[in-house]
């Protein structure tokens, strides 16, 4: 360790450059962060390589990382092969409940405790170890799970629905100070919703722009980072050729081994509990905000303008839905 903090604080007296950070992340966590982490370490830790150091040995994802490792470093052969099932869970549409409900259906361990799009982070060996995998993927990242006939679901939800839901989380969330600074939901706390939804930093962001086809069709976390925040590249799909994703989220979604729709959840869950084998009981839906405003006049319009991929893909999934339910 002493070795790799020397390496790691060559470039202490410069302040705490883009290469301090990929290396800091490489060498400690494992992974090269993507550019919206890069950009927070810099912003947050300012010239203080020291301090960025210890905090990273510091977090959660160290400590799992050195736990993991330990626990994990043998893991019988037979485990590469064990069916898996992950949940591409798309933020607020259910996913919360959806989880908790395939959890009891497993012993306690079993659940991969990864919540963001960081699988391909993890070592086939520690990937093996679970059989429930439940977290905001892009379906890119449920690839690199082992396992023989995996199983992937998701929920969709309303898109302006979903969209409106989310603004008011958001809004609502207690402040996390070094954490929220310089996101969406630091925006949100000081916005009106048409306000929020027409700011520049938001029309374009990969979590609001047709992010439900996007997270179906996403082979990678690139974007461009503009004034802090992420923003969908011209030449991304979403925004160059809108039907072609369209196309391409539809296959993927079909692809899966079985999907549900919010405005549906008692049908979803049936369906879900038939393709997968499961008896997963009803529970009360988990993290269920205030109800947000209806949606007239200019905000109707914005989020339209947000959500036309979305839109055509949700409602393609309602009719074929509704054959099979």
């Amino acid at each position: 360790m002493k070795r790799l903090i020397g390496r790691l604080g060559g470039r202490r007296r410069r302040g705490l450059s883009e290469p301090d950070v990929v290396d800091g992340y490489r060498w400690l966590l494992g992974r090269v962060p993507p550019v919206a982490e890069i950009e927070a370490a810099r912003r947050y830790f300012g010239g203080d390589v020291q301090a960025f150091q210890n905090g990273l040995m510091a977090s959660e994802e160290f400590r799992n990382r050195r736990i993991r490792t330990a626990q994990h470093m043998r893991v019988a052969p037979v485990d590469l092969f064990r069916r898996k099932i992950i949940l591409l869970h798309i933020e607020k549409c259910g996913g919360t409940t959806l989880r908790m409900m395939l959890e009891s259906q497993f012993e306690p361990g079993r659940v991969c405790p990864e919540r963001f799009n960081g699988l391909a982070d993890w070592t086939a060996n520690e990937l093996a170890a679970y059989d429930v995998f439940a977290g905001h993927f892009d379906l890119a990242q449920c690839h690199v799970v082992p396992g023989r006939g995996n199983a992937v679901i998701t929920l969709l939800r309303e898109p302006k629905a979903r969209l409106l839901s989310l603004f008011h989380f958001w809004k609502a969330s207690p402040p996390q100070p070094g954490i929220d600074r310089g996101t969406l939901v630091e925006l949100a706390r000081c916005c009106t919703d048409i306000a929020f939804f027409s700011h520049p930093k938001v029309v374009r962001h990969p979590s609001i722009r047709d992010a439900m086809a996007g997270q179906l069709t996403r082979m990678t976390g690139d974007a461009a980072m503009v004034d802090g925040f992420l923003r969908l590249r011209d030449t991304d799909p979403i925004v160059a050729a809108p039907e072609a994703c369209l196309e391409a989220a539809w296959q993927s979604l079909v692809g899966l081994t079985s999907f549900g729709l919010v405005e549906q959840f008692e049908l979803s869950r049936r369906k879900l509990n038939r393709d997968l084998g499961l008896n997963m009981q009803a529970i009360a839906p988990q993290q269920v905000g205030t109800r947000p405003a209806q949606m007239e006049g200019a905000l109707d319009a914005l989020l339209d303008a947000l959500t036309p991929i979305d839109r055509a893909l949700y409602w393609r999934a309602v009719r074929r839905e509704a054959v099979l339910f």
